[in-house]
């Protein structure tokens, strides 16, 4: 089996129609979505343990066969669906052991930064606007980026990847010039968030019904690159999770939070931090599935922020907001923020 896993890596990737595009990625990993099974799973955690690749596997890998399966692993979209790709990324590697094996790599700056150079990086003269970019390009700029700021990127392919991410595609534009396609749209928003702007409005409040108030933000995330990025998680989302439905189509504009806690009753989009008040201060008791109009995700002590909201609207199904994603209806285990380990409390309003 190693055999033919480094004879099928020795091709590892071409670059075709502007994709990363794998030789053969049928062998990585026990079930992908294309299987007849994945229609089959009714939670979040089913898909986590139907993917799942031994230690001792992930170990005889070569740093460039581990990044071929990270990028095809099948709930890659999850990275994208968290309040920061920071988050996005540490939760990923919770339950994506070829991420986790990966980011311990020493050569895993070489690695990468080899790969997006020759994948993602073209020259001004061959630049084209219009070339779409699709998950794996983005996630391949994610993890940079993340271990750029963390300061685990290192030099020379630290210099390197900030020179392609600085400069304005506006300025000093020559032939010479080389620039990333996915216009370094994930650098951009993971700087963003290192200085806790997220590209937000000025802070404003919002009240739970017995009068406390709740800081809220309106996101401006509104150009054409992260639409882009916004719309392709849309579409792997729906791939991904096929026994979930979509509502309403991706958007930067709201979160979970403030969807089940505040915009389902007034239509306004607005960025909720934090709903915890809502549930502390009277205005909702905590009840159990069957009596509940709200139900909240604890990541419990988790190495990343991932608690989630959403509206109770039957026994078997839950409408959310699956981060820069579109708002769906699931049953409460089959999304991202269900891996088992979370505490889950249902909530029904008390005060009016």
């Amino acid at each position: 089996m190693k055999k033919l896993i480094c004879t099928l890596s020795a091709v590892l990737c071409c670059f075709c129609s502007s994709h990363l595009v794998f030789a053969d990625n049928a062998f990585l990993y026990p079930v992908n979505r294309d299987s007849s099974i994945w229609k089959e799973f009714s939670s979040h955690l089913d898909m986590i343990e139907a993917c799942d690749v031994s230690v001792e596997k992930l170990n005889d890998l070569t740093t460039e066969e581990l990044l071929q399966y990270v990028l095809e692993y099948p709930l890659l979209v999850d990275m994208f669906l968290f309040d920061s790709l920071e988050d996005g990324i540490l939760a990923l590697r919770e339950h994506c052991g070829s991420l986790a094996e990966l980011l311990e790599r020493e050569d895993v700056s070489t690695i990468l930064f080899d790969f997006y150079e020759q994948n993602i990086v073209v020259s001004y003269a061959n630049y084209n606007e219009a070339d779409p970019c699709d998950l794996k390009d983005y996630a391949l700029e994610g993890i940079l980026s993340y271990l750029y700021f963390k300061g685990e990127l290192k030099n020379p392919e630290k210099d390197k990847f900030l020179s392609f991410m600085e400069p304005e595609i506006s300025v000093c534009l020559s032939d010479s010039l080389s620039l990333p396609k996915t216009k370094g749209c994930i650098y951009k928003q993971m700087s963003n968030e290192q200085v806790d702007l997220t590209k937000k409005e000025a802070l404003d409040v919002v009240y739970t019904p017995v009068g406390t108030p709740v800081s809220i933000r309106r996101t401006n995330y509104d150009d054409a690159d992260h639409e882009s990025l916004a719309r392709e998680a849309e579409k792997e989302m729906l791939r991904t999770y096929p026994n979930a439905s979509k509502i309403a189509s991706a958007t930067y504009q709201y979160n979970c939070h403030a969807y089940a806690w505040y915009q389902s009753l007034t239509n306004i989009l607005v960025w909720m931090e934090n709903p915890w008040s809502y549930m502390h201060d009277g205005s909702y008791a905590a009840v159990s599935y069957s009596q509940g109009e709200k139900i909240y995700y604890d990541a419990n002590g988790a190495s990343y922020k991932g608690d989630h909201s959403g509206n109770i609207t039957s026994s078997s199904a839950v409408i959310s907001k699956w981060g820069i994603g579109p708002l769906m209806r699931h049953a409460h285990t089959y999304c991202p923020y269900y891996t088992g380990a979370e505490i889950l409390t249902y909530y029904k309003r008390v005060h009016y």
